[in-house]
């Protein structure tokens, strides 16, 4: 599955017991229609992501950049604290491709954020 959305807070990194790191972070997808009565609707929905391939990444999945994600969606459901039932959509990342940061000048074009080899860096 592909989604296109913003970050909703900078990525995180975390390490499991058996010491795999993960990169962590939500995204929203919004989404805007106009049903017939005239009355624009805007839809958000939010997607926590997982990232396992590579932390190398991390430090540019800022809040308000733009993305481009493949991998497997999926869903948790747990009770609250509250006692309310609690839907999560998830997605289990395999490729990340960054393509802008919200604000007026400042695109970062389309970069993919998929693991280098060193002998493959530019510089």
């Amino acid at each position: 599955m592909e989604i296109v959305a913003r970050i909703t807070s900078d990525a995180t990194v975390a390490k499991t017991k058996s010491g795999k790191e993960v990169v962590s972070f939500t995204v929203a997808i919004n989404d805007y229609y106009k049903p017939k009565d005239g009355q624009g609707v805007q839809l958000t929905t939010f997607v926590r992501c997982a990232y396992w391939v590579s932390t190398a990444v991390a430090g540019r999945l800022l809040k308000g950049v733009l993305v481009q994600l493949s991998g497997r969606l999926g869903v948790e459901a747990f009770i609250s604290k509250s006692g309310e039932p609690v839907g999560v959509i998830t997605c289990r990342v395999s490729s990340i491709k960054l393509h802008a940061k919200s604000g007026a000048g400042t695109s970062q074009g389309a970069v993919d954020a998929a693991p280098a080899n060193d002998d493959d860096l530019p510089f």
